[in-house]
């Protein structure tokens, strides 16, 4: 055991009253599994006294993983790295859920956006999946589907696989396992495409490289390492240790290393780093902060615990003193990581804004310093120079964001030069000042295609997008809304709801193709909250009704924000109704229902993408976009629709190029054809 820096033990049984005894330099974190009565499960992870500093145990709500973040100081990475510590139980068994795999999936989203790292997960899934493909290597056809496309971000995660190319790890893998795949192993397989984690097992240097070694009673192999395609280089070796019966039943143990800079870690005390920097003074608005930090730190606590609680000869004075101490350290160290500590110590970067460039980082730095001199002197000429400097970075500011608002008034007029259609509304009598309006943009090589429609209300705008030129099956009605809040005084002063209007519209133009909805809806129409009829079919329907179409049972929808409003239960009935299904929560690139506009007051999903149900087979991808404070408090949201259109006339089309190619022993002849060929020929 101490020739390991982190073990892990999976089904440890334990409970909160059990206290395990580990050997000098070690210490650990427990996870006990609280559903059921008896002891059963459970996740310990135990790890060297000295990794301590480097080592985060965010809370988790799922009793199948305990997450522990790496910190980047550890390995050598540029960022954070997230491992999940997963145990499964089997199928059919009172201990699992059919949602294992999903409630794992929304934690591991959040925290890594939360941390900022990169995931990569170890333990026994209880998946069987042989040797299915867990690599998606999307169709030749996307490259004409995506050469307009700009979103790099998406172009990325859909050739993440290269990644593996580039470090050169096998697409194929390995494995000594026979049985047929269950149905944890399928799930497993689509867990890894949605997330664009990969199986180590076999394709990492070790004893089990292009073997795919068994892990349990040497028949199965249902114990993982899932990477993320940047972290497969941080893999110095994976292997598959013997059978030990001391540590499990039936379950070999797996071994993995990283590549670290450094091989002994020196843990400074949590006094001497005070000392250096000052006290840290409270910050109220990070109250939860501190008590979350606080009460992660279990560790320490059990120490506590146990130091009070044990029978010995040792003076109770003496004990007691000591665990004041200890219970001093455990405030001052989680105060200097939450807290700015007070001292010469100014954190980089702490303005995120778009407009505040290095200038104004310098005009502000030099306002602090005049600040500083007045407040140790405080006599009329640092007052001046105090003030001067106060209005030079004032300056500065306004200068820095006029101009930032001047470039991106010149990009949206080089964007309006396409043709486009605003909508807005007149100015209020009350306030005199215009407010909603809707304006859509349409590339000019689409325009022929494109339709404007006539609309009862500048609060939505329909599109049609014609069959013949974009080659459908039949039209497609786009519309665009912007609903405002319920509440509102535009709201209040219509004489019809927008939605009933809405719902007249889409009853019409769904006779006549396929529906499209996009925009700010207002509505919050919670976590799996159902927009369609489930168990839906056709039985007991009488043969006059041959025109019935039963609802496609589709995945459940996840959502973030759990609020429904009256809004969002209306919203999910003129689903139901009209066979329309919203995007958000169930689509690839949004499966947990990410957030989509954030106040002051919280934060929701009011922002949408719903269409038809024939059209669910045609969306490629679905993204809510990083939040832009300096635009909107809404996040901007986007779609990726599956059809083939060829644009007639010259367009200037950049074709997107894989990063790197292969060159095998067949290359050279296949090269010199190709650029013998009379289409190459052409060009030359």
């Amino acid at each position: 055991m101490l020739m390991y820096d982190i073990l892990i033990f999976l089904e440890s049984k334990t409970d909160e009253f059990d206290i395990l005894g580990m050997p000098d330099g070690y210490k650990y974190f427990a996870k006990h599994r609280t559903k059921f009565k008896k002891k059963s499960g459970g996740i310990i992870i135990c790890f060297k006294s000295n990794l301590e500093n480097f080592l985060k145990f965010p809370k988790s709500n799922s009793e199948f993983v305990q997450w522990v973040v790496l910190e980047k100081g550890l390995v050598d990475f540029d960022k954070n790295l997230l491992m999940g510590c997963m145990y499964l139980p089997p199928e059919n068994t009172k201990y699992t859920s059919n949602e294992a795999f999903t409630e794992v999936e929304i934690e591991m989203i959040e925290l890594v956006n939360k941390y900022n790292g990169q995931p990569l997960i170890v333990g026994d899934l209880n998946a069987k999946t042989k040797l299915l493909d867990d690599v998606v290597i999307p169709d030749d056809s996307l490259f004409d589907i995506l050469d307009d496309f700009e979103d790099d971000s998406f172009v990325s995660y859909l050739y993440d696989y290269q990644n593996l190319c580039d470090s050169n790890v096998s697409l194929k893998r390995c494995s000594e396992d026979s049985s047929v795949p269950n149905n944890y192993g399928y799930k497993l397989i689509d867990f890894c495409k949605r997330n664009n984690l990969y199986i180590g097992n076999s394709r990492l240097p070790g004893n089990d490289h292009m073997i795919g070694l068994t892990t349990c009673n040497s028949v199965s192999l249902i114990d993982y390492l899932l990477l993320s395609s940047s972290v497969f280089p941080l893999i110095k070796e994976f292997n598959v240790l013997e059978f030990n019966p001391l540590f499990s039943d039936v379950h070999c143990g797996l071994c993995f290393c990283f590549h670290a800079s450094v091989n002994i870690f020196t843990t400074h005390s949590d006094d001497n780093c005070s000392s250096q920097r000052g006290h840290a003074r409270w910050v109220p608005d990070k109250e939860n902060r501190f008590i979350e930090t606080l009460v992660s730190d279990v560790t320490k606590f059990d120490e506590i615990s146990l130091l009070l609680s044990e029978d010995s000869s040792t003076d109770p004075k003496e004990r007691i003193n000591t665990a004041v101490d200890k219970i001093c350290d455990l405030f001052k160290s989680t105060a200097n990581r939450v807290f700015k500590p007070k001292g010469r110590f100014y954190p980089s970067g702490t303005s995120n804004q778009l407009w505040f460039n290095k200038q104004c980082r310098d005009k502000r730095k030099g306002f602090h310093k005049a600040k500083n001199r007045y407040s140790l002197n405080k006599n009329k000429e640092n007052r001046d120079e105090m003030k001067k400097s106060g209005k030079v970075y004032r300056t500065e500011m306004n200068k820095s964001f006029e101009s930032f608002q001047h470039a991106l008034e010149s990009d949206m007029r080089k964007l309006s030069k396409k043709d486009s259609v605003h909508l807005s509304r007149a100015k209020s009598k009350k306030s005199n000042k215009i407010s909603g309006g809707i304006s859509v943009f349409v590339k000019s090589n689409l325009k022929a295609g494109v339709k404007f429609l006539e609309h009862k209300t500048n609060d939505y705008i329909w599109l049609k997008l014609c069959s013949t030129f974009f080659s459908t099956t039949e039209d497609i009605y786009l519309c665009f809304i912007y609903n405002p809040p319920s509440n509102s005084s535009y709201t209040q002063s219509l004489d019809e709801e927008i939605f009933d209007l809405l719902e007249t519209d889409i009853e019409k133009y769904s006779k006549s193709g396929s529906i499209i909805l996009a925009g700010d809806l207002n509505s919050r129409t919670g976590t799996k909250q159902p927009d369609f009829i489930e168990g839906d079919n056709r039985n007991g329907v009488n043969q006059i009704f041959n025109n019935f179409d039963p609802d496609i049972n589709v995945p459940v929808r996840y959502s973030m924000d759990e609020t429904i409003s009256s809004r969002g239960k209306y919203l999910n009935d003129i689903c139901i109704e009209t066979g329309l299904r919203i995007l958000n929560g169930r689509t690839t690139g949004d499966s947990i229902g990410q957030l989509t506009c954030y106040t002051p007051n919280g934060c929701s999903v009011v922002d949408y993408f719903i269409v038809s149900e024939n059209l669910l087979s045609k969306v490629c991808f679905f993204k809510v976009h990083n939040l832009l404070g300096d635009l909107s408090d809404h996040c901007q949201i986007s779609v990726l629709l599956n059809i083939q259109c060829k644009i007639k006339g010259d367009t200037c089309q950049t074709q997107m190029s894989l990063k790197s190619y292969k060159w095998n022993e067949n290359s050279t002849e296949l090269f010199q054809e190709a650029l013998s060929s009379g289409s190459m020929q052409q060009k030359f």
